[in-house]
């Protein structure tokens, strides 16, 4: 008989458990975003974030390009954006985007690694599940560049004046690059973290 309470409680604390592991959360516009925790023991969105807001906007202001790729937002909103997603929900810092990385193999580093591991497992269809998407970007002129050829995120991380940090996935070369010159009026594609519980 004391093994029925027992096996109900194994299954309750793995139910528990399961629910902090994925889940989804909904933006203001109504959309949902599949989340999980990632190696790096964080709950990152596994989609890019497509909320309207001012300083964004789809790829080419192609409203059926937000379906792959989301929004692209300026620097000075995307510190902001993902706070309308809830409690805790938040930009990637550098340190964010460096550890997740690191997970499956770091970015690119002359002296530590290729980038190319990392790449892969993040990108849409990698083993990660993360999705990342070629997005491209926006000039702070309005052009569109890039699209299907880089995706760029912003990191929470300022560079010099005038510039901010983001990641840089580069299909060419087939490498991840943690950049510190993106031109904080350009815009760039947003994911969102969390802290685990």
């Amino acid at each position: 008989m004391r093994i029925l309470p027992v096996l109900l409680l194994s299954l309750l604390g793995a139910v528990a458990h399961a629910q902090t592991d994925a889940g989804l959360v909904r933006d203001p516009d109504g959309n949902l975003y599949p989340w999980k925790r990632m190696p790096d023991n964080r709950l990152w969105l596994m989609r890019n974030l497509n909320f309207a807001t001012e300083e964004s906007w789809w790829y080419e202001n192609d409203p059926a390009k937000g379906a792959d790729y989301g929004r692209l937002y300026t620097f000075r909103v995307a510190r902001n954006v993902c706070t309308q997603l809830g409690e805790g929900w938040r930009l990637p810092a550098r340190e964010d985007w460096l550890g997740l990385a690191a997970a499956f193999g770091g970015v690119f580093h002359p002296q530590q690694g290729n980038g190319e591991a990392a790449f892969q497992a993040l990108l849409k269809g990698g083993k990660s599940g993360f999705e990342a998407a070629l997005g491209g970007g926006r000039r702070a002129d309005g052009s569109f560049a890039r699209g299907n050829a880089h995706g760029f995120y912003w990191m929470d991380t300022e560079g010099e004046p005038g510039m901010a940090w983001f990641l840089n996935f580069g299909a060419g070369s087939g490498r991840l690059f943690a950049q510190n010159d993106g031109e904080k009026e350009a815009a760039f594609s947003v994911r969102c973290v969390r802290d685990a519980p």
